[in-house]
């Protein structure tokens, strides 16, 4: 299971997501995600999601691989 990560458009760009988990959101105006920084930091950045005062940060996950379908499963 992959965990996605996104930022929606209510960001205010606080900097609260950075301070909690910097492996995986940098601030400027708004926030962004560094994608490559997910695998290994899912809890921080599920506390972030949790912190956010505007509910900008949106987590899901994906339950296949690129190369399967449910054919194959």
């Amino acid at each position: 299971m992959t965990m996605n990560v996104t930022i929606n458009d209510s960001c205010i760009g606080c900097g609260a997501c950075e301070s909690i988990c910097d492996a995986v959101f940098h601030v400027e105006d708004r926030a962004e995600v560094k994608s490559a920084g997910i695998a290994g930091n899912e809890d921080c950045v599920k506390e972030a999601a949790n912190a956010c005062p505007v509910c900008a940060i949106a987590v899901s996950y994906t339950h296949l691989r690129a190369h399967e379908t449910l054919m194959n499963l």
